[in-house]
């Protein structure tokens, strides 16, 4: 019986030893991350319980709202309860979207923007500012600016790559956000947004109603792939953006 008593000891013993042990190395994750994580999951399973009780009270609304364009439910107060594509890299499938045609773009003729639905544009400045200062860019003119509820900032000397890098940079940092590239000439313009449904790509069109790809991973090129099978799913087209950076 001893015997017995002094074996569970000693597992007991080792248990909490192997216990401190793990704590000390790995002290975020369980202090931190895994409150936070059952936290965040209980929190969802509450939300979801209280959208399918009142789901003939709100349905309704939503459907007047979509109807009408009012846009209601694009306020501020009701995004706690929008439940946001995952953009988790990890789950993303790595495409390259099939090359139709290429579009040669000397860079350098073109002025850049960016613009983001969000409204601190000290936040997005300072964003692509630090992302430029990681592609070891030589002083880049930028100008920011706010107009009709959208950040707009303006950056020249930088190339087709960093420009379409910038976007998802963009993407990354505000989730939550509309974030979109757009290029201007005078011979064509196109404009690009993060492929949610890829990993590493961007898409958008141009101004001849070209769908086109830019895959980050194969590094620098001055070209835009076409392909007119791209989904794009994006409020904004040229003749809007371009009139939004017309003051600028």
């Amino acid at each position: 019986m001893e015997t017995f008593s002094t074996i569970i000891g000693a597992i007991i013993i080792i248990l909490i030893i192997a216990a401190f042990i793990t704590l000390v190395k790995f002290p975020k994750q369980i202090l931190i991350d895994a409150p936070a994580g059952f936290l965040k999951f209980e929190v969802e399973r509450l939300i979801s319980l209280m959208t399918i009780i009142t789901l003939p009270f709100w349905l309704p609304v939503l459907i007047l709202d979509r109807l009408s364009k009012f846009g209601l439910f694009h306020h501020k107060f009701f995004k706690f309860f929008y439940k946001y594509p995952k953009t988790d890299k990890r789950e993303l499938p790595e495409v390259e979207y099939d090359i139709e045609g290429k579009i040669p773009v000397e860079f350098d003729k073109f002025d850049s923007y960016f613009i983001s639905t969000l409204k601190d544009s000290k936040r997005v400045l300072k964003s692509i500012e630090s992302n430029l200062a990681n592609v070891d860019k030589e002083s880049p003119e930028i100008k920011v600016n706010f107009k009709s509820g959208h950040s707009i900032v303006k950056v020249t000397g930088i190339s087709l790559y960093d420009f379409h890098l910038l976007i998802q940079c963009l993407d990354n940092d505000f989730k939550r956000s509309k974030n979109v590239g757009f290029a201007y000439s005078e011979g064509i313009s196109f404009m690009g947004v993060s492929d949610h449904k890829t990993l590493n790509n961007i898409i958008g069109h141009t101004s001849y109603k070209s769908k086109y790809a830019f895959n980050l991973v194969n590094g620098q090129k001055d070209y835009l792939c076409l392909n007119q099978s791209i989904q794009i799913e994006s409020k904004y087209d040229l003749a809007f953006l371009n009139d939004l950076i017309d003051s600028n």
